[in-house]
């Protein structure tokens, strides 16, 4: 912010900053037993607020003065009407995030509780038997006591809910334990502020694309043995579309710190890097893409 001259006291400011504020420059005005000193938000505009000052002082009871004063009244009711929306969105956000209420989000509910039953049942008498039936491609083992994978095959066959099921697959409790807290956290974020719908198609594209493009990156690299599972992929899509959004549309209260944008980042490549293990990176990164474009998309 700069300030770009004194008004002597005989002149009424808001006339100035009425009709700077029909062309796009936000003013602040303090008033001094000098004059009103005149200031200037944004840098870039500093040069024509000055041409308009000059233009002011030389004729300040310019009709077109008067008539910028109306429609400098209504870009004001208009900017005060968006503040007290984008301030009421944040408020209902962070009372319905403190209250986990079904209605609210059924979806994301209904994801994490399938996820814990799952992983009960993966740690119980029918482990491998749940395993296998959710899991993307089913393994055999011949009678050499040598395991293969079906590949595509059981899907091609019908049995297309493989191409989902996987995200509700875990295998250790911090794993189960990261991906469900972020999903509660930025699901909620995306099915109050957006609708169940939306979500739904999140999770829906994001899970097919994200299995497949891991599938796809086993194979090439010559592990197509290799069980992967779990939410991260999905939560990386809806991470990516909030993010997304909430660049595009701050005023639906979905916007992201910038320091969670760098953490979920940071993850993404330090898992790459492979310092912490097997970690499935292709589901990662297809479903940060997906959720991104489908926020751009602005689905």
């Amino acid at each position: 912010m700069r300030q770009i001259g004194t008004l002597p006291p005989t002149l009424d400011p808001k006339r100035l900053t009425d009709h700077l504020l029909t062309l796009g420059v936000t003013t602040k005005v303090d008033s001094r037993p000098e004059g009103a000193a005149v200031w200037v938000h944004h840098e870039d505009q500093i040069p024509l607020a000055k041409q308009e000052l000059e233009q002011f002082l030389k004729d300040p009871h310019d009709a077109r003065y008067h008539v910028a004063a109306q429609s400098a009244e209504s870009i004001r009711r208009e900017a005060d009407r968006l503040d007290r929306q984008y301030r009421k969105n944040v408020r209902d956000l962070s009372g319905q995030l403190n209250r986990p209420t079904l209605k609210r989000r059924p979806l994301t509910t209904a994801l994490i509780a399938i996820s814990v039953v799952v992983y009960l049942l993966q740690n119980g008498p029918y482990g491998w038997a749940t395993v296998n039936f959710l899991a993307f491609s089913v393994q055999v083992v011949d009678e050499l006591g040598i395991r293969h994978s079906l590949g595509l095959s059981p899907i091609l066959q019908g049995e297309v809910w493989r191409l989902i099921t996987p995200i509700f697959i875990h295998f250790n409790i911090l794993h189960i334990l990261f991906n469900m807290w972020w999903l509660w956290t930025l699901g909620t974020l995306v099915e109050v502020r957006r609708g169940t719908a939306s979500l739904a198609a999140v999770v829906f594209v994001s899970a097919i694309a994200s299995n497949l493009g891991e599938f796809f990156y086993d194979v090439r690299i010559g592990h197509e043995l290799a069980l992967f599972g779990g939410m991260s992929g999905v939560v990386y899509a809806v991470f990516g579309y909030v993010w997304m959004r909430g660049r595009q549309e701050p005023e639906l209260g979905m916007t992201l710190d910038y320091r969670t944008v760098q953490m979920m980042l940071f993850w993404l490549v330090l898992c790459f890097s492979g310092a912490v293990g097997n970690v499935a990176n292709a589901a990662h990164l297809v479903g940060l893409v997906a959720g991104m474009f489908l926020g751009l998309a602005r689905i």
